[in-house]
């Protein structure tokens, strides 16, 4: 019973202190663009993601339907993930002044490729 207790308080610890780690500043700010799907669609709006100097992203649309809080947003040294409400998730990586990956849209069932450029 103490050792258990004592190992949630040091897993508790080691997960404070992980996520107190500096966001790198490449990732902070706002980042606009397309999945690969919306190329040449009329109606469709543009994705933006923001990121702030406190890891915190917000994901959605450039349009009047807005952007909503990702919580399990991931920040490495050169990526950023995060899934959504919806049941998506995606995986970028920083190339150049740019990131780029994939969308996974379960619905769909389909992978879809995801470029968004720094604002």
């Amino acid at each position: 019973m103490r050792i258990a207790a004592l190992t949630g308080v040091v897993a508790g610890s080691l997960a404070v202190a992980a996520h107190a780690e500096p966001v790198p500043g490449w990732a902070i700010g706002t980042w606009v663009g397309k999945v690969s799907f919306t190329e040449g669609a009329k109606d469709d709006p543009n994705r933006v993601l923001m990121i702030n100097d406190k890891g915190e992203c917000w994901f959605g649309f450039s349009s009047s339907r807005g952007v909503a809080q990702q919580p399990d947003c991931v920040i490495g040294k050169d990526s950023v993930s995060f899934g959504t409400g919806a049941g998506s998730s995606y995986v970028l990586k920083l190339n150049g002044q740019k990131l780029d990956g994939t969308a996974q849209y379960v619905k769909a069932s389909r992978s879809y490729r995801i470029s968004l450029n720094k604002q």
